[in-house]
C-alpha cells in the first residue's frame, strides 16, 4: 500500500496506491504540482522494484549458500540477477544518501546483488564447462568467471 501526504501550499494532496494491482489515485491534486506528483510515483515505483529485487535476491542467496542450486540453475540465476541489476542505473538517479527518503533500499539491493553474483560464479562456470565439454573437452578447462571485484577465477572442476 502506498500512502503519501503531499503538502501543496495551503492544501494537502494524497497519493494512494496498490503496487500489486499497479494502480494509484491522487486525491485533491493541485495542477501546478504535477511534476511533484509524478516524481513521487516514480520514486515509489523505484522503491518497489528495489524491494522486489531484494526479495528475489535474498532467497537466491540463501538457497545458494545452502547448496540448493544446481550448476544449470546457477547459470540461469546469475544471468537473471545481473540483468535485473543492470536495469537500475537507468531508473535510479543515484542521489546522495542524504537526499534519499528514510530506509531507501538501494544499498541493501546492492549488497544482495554482490552476494548472489559472487556466490553463483563458480556454479555457473561449472555449467558452462559442462556445456563446452560436450563439444570441445580441451577448451572446457579454460572456462572462467569473474567476481564483482573483477578478479578472474578458473571454474571448479
Amino acid at each position: 500500500m502506498i500512502f503519501e501526504q503531499i503538502v501543496t501550499g495551503g492544501c494537502q494532496s494524497y497519493l494512494v496506491g496498490c503496487p500489486d494491482a499497479c494502480v494509484a489515485a491522487l486525491i485533491d491534486p493541485e495542477i501546478r504540482q504535477v511534476d511533484r506528483y509524478l516524481g513521487a510515483l516514480q520514486r515509489d515505483g523505484l522503491r518497489l522494484r528495489y524491494e522486489e529485487f531484494i526479495a528475489f535476491a535474498g532467497q537466491l542467496r540463501d538457497q545458494t549458500a545452502a547448496g540448493e542450486i544446481t550448476p544449470m540453475d546457477a547459470l540461469v540465476a546469475r544471468t537473471r540477477v545481473m540483468n535485473e541489476w543492470r536495469a537500475f542505473p537507468a531508473m535510479d538517479p543515484d542521489l546522495p544518501d542524504e537526499l534519499l527518503p528514510p530506509a531507501w533500499p538501494r544499498a541493501s539491493a546492492r549488497e544482495l546483488f554482490i552476494a548472489c553474483y559472487d556466490l553463483l560464479g563458480p556454479l555457473a562456470a561449472r555449467r558452462v564447462r559442462q556445456i563446452i565439454d560436450k563439444y570441445s573437452p580441451d577448451l572446457a578447462c579454460r572456462a572462467a568467471y569473474h567476481s564483482t571485484e573483477l578478479t578472474v577465477s578458473a571454474a571448479d572442476a
